[in-house]
């Protein structure tokens, strides 16, 4: 029997064109897109970015990315255009995987345009990208051809006749575009001025705007917040040796590490009542959403407020303040395991390891920062009420004048916040008391408690069954709780009873009794 030979065979195996529609649904929001299209322009040693999105004549949105960068020469624009070429020139750049500039533009439309000039050509060149099209011939074809007339003054309207280089990238017709071009333009100017801050503080220019004219320059937001006095710097810009794998051989590179304790949010106001620490429009409020590591590539911010990989550990009220940035090279991409979207950020295991001994030090100096702070906080207010104890005697007389200007110094003194809730632990007696339904109070609903006793500095007291002294017990814990007794008596919810309670604790009873039954 005649054997049978092993036959082999090289099969095409060009994917389709349909791969592009598939691209489409990549993955890429419509920040991360158009970060990416900001990425090229930077890469392209651009000093001016110009951003627009737009509604059309037709009614379809539009965006365009203009940049005064180095342009594209025919080889350079021809790569653009094919899948995951690399037109980069340096391993410090942003671009990565040659995969950005297509899957970006081509997550918001299914066609781009690309007009671009050099210094040396002179020469308006321009490219086409229609999936459509090439869908159509079943062919991957893109068009690259000199620029017409009215396209060469299309891209020099944009750029400007006295720019010698540059790239104007149109995506028009964007059918994945959602939000409203105001919207995007406004959300475009908090993104690009927290994700490019470090490019904007170097001088490079980014404006966004909603109509087809150039908007308004770009600030800078700093995560860290590092111009305002109250930020405690821990470290600033630390470097430290991180060791990874470059293909089969050992190599070290390094990071650069940041960490700071954010201003208290809260503050207190001139009535010594805690309120919300006013926010500058450049800042990142001090949330638990906003605390955590900041990864930064290439000086561009790829991933903010991350608290995972053992590095940050869990978000809680105790780190709201915490934030700590980490600045990395594009030779830690595979250890840093991010994708071409460059937000994806999730380090090895070994990675995380040598960052995560990095920062605990740090993290520990911001929580001392932070115990310190409530520690000399507490001790004020203690203080302050040791101050006002002593000022107001226990046996101090309530219908002596000494004793009515007393009392009006303790309700001056105190803070008219937090008494009660700290009163109600103290004293189950309040809860058992209180209803469900909301009194009706008048005219003293929401009243402070210094309104609500200023008959003292006015009148007489004369309550034969109300206590000549002050209960020195009841007195000092309100002293020591005097920071929760008006939210309570200045609250609707809060039912007679209870306020009445109150009242009485502090050895006031006879004043309900006037005040309330009016």
């Amino acid at each position: 029997m005649k054997e049978q030979q092993n036959r082999s065979t090289t099969v095409d195996i060009t994917p389709s064109v349909r791969i592009y529609t598939v691209l489409r649904n990549s993955g890429f929001d419509i920040k991360a897109a158009t970060a990416e299209l900001l990425d090229n322009a930077v890469d392209a040693n651009a000093r001016e970015i110009d951003l627009y999105a737009y509604v059309s004549e037709q009614g379809k949105k539009n965006l365009l990315v203009v940049d005064d960068g180095v342009g594209m020469s025919i080889d350079a624009l021809k790569a653009s255009l094919t899948l995951a070429e690399e037109v980069k020139g340096g391993i410090d750049e942003l671009g990565k995987y040659g995969m950005g500039l297509k899957t970006a533009a081509l997550s918001l439309s299914k066609k781009f345009e690309i007009f671009t000039m050099t210094a040396k050509s002179e020469t308006v060149m321009y490219a086409e990208f229609n999936v459509d099209k090439m869908e159509e011939k079943n062919k991957f074809e893109a068009e690259i051809r000199e620029a017409t007339e009215e396209e060469a003054n299309f891209f020099f309207s944009k750029l400007g006749r006295r720019k010698r280089s540059g790239t104007v990238i149109r995506i028009a017709d964007c059918d994945r575009f959602d939000p409203s071009t105001t919207t995007y333009a406004n959300q475009m100017e908090i993104f690009i001025g927290k994700y490019f801050k470090n490019f904007i503080d170097k001088g490079l220019s980014f404006t966004v705007s909603d109509v087809p004219s150039r908007g308004k320059r770009i600030k800078s937001i700093d995560c860290l917040m590092r111009d305002n006095e109250e930020t405690q710097i821990v470290a600033d810009r630390e470097e430290v040796k991180i060791s990874y794998k470059d293909g089969d051989k050992e190599a070290t590179t390094v990071v650069l590490i940041t960490a700071a304790v954010m201003p208290n949010p809260v503050i207190r106001n001139e009535d010594g009542e805690l309120v919300a620490r006013p926010k500058k429009r450049n800042e990142v409020s001090v949330t638990r959403l906003n605390q955590g590591v900041y990864f930064f590539r290439e000086q561009r911010l790829v991933a903010p407020a991350k608290a995972s990989f053992n590095l940050f550990g869990d978000k809680n009220g105790a780190k709201t303040r915490f934030r700590i940035e980490i600045h990395f090279k594009s030779e830690l991409d595979n250890e840093i395991n991010m994708d071409f979207h460059k937000g994806n950020v999730k380090p090895t295991s070994r990675l995380a390891g040598q960052l995560s001994n990095a920062i605990r030090p740090y993290m520990r100096k911001m929580a001392e920062i932070i115990n310190a702070e409530e520690e000399n906080e507490w001790k004020k207010r203690k203080e302050a009420r040791t101050t006002v104890a002593r000022e107001v005697s226990p046996i101090t007389e309530w219908n002596s004048e000494d004793g009515k200007e007393s009392v009006n110094e303790f309700l001056r003194t105190a803070n008219a916040n937090e008494l009660f809730d700290a009163l109600q632990k103290k004293n189950n007696r309040f809860t058992d008391s209180v209803k469900r339904e909301k009194p009706d109070l008048g005219e003293f609903s929401g009243k402070s408690l210094t309104e609500l006793v200023s008959q003292l500095s006015s009148s007489k007291v004369n309550d034969q069954e109300a206590d000549s002294t002050i209960p020195e017990v009841n007195y000092m814990d309100a002293v020591s709780y005097s920071e929760a007794v008006g939210k309570t008596l200045k609250s609707d919810s809060t039912p007679k009873e209870v306020k009445e309670a109150i009242l009485e604790n502090l050895g006031l009873g006879h004043l309900v009794k006037e005040i309330l039954s009016k």
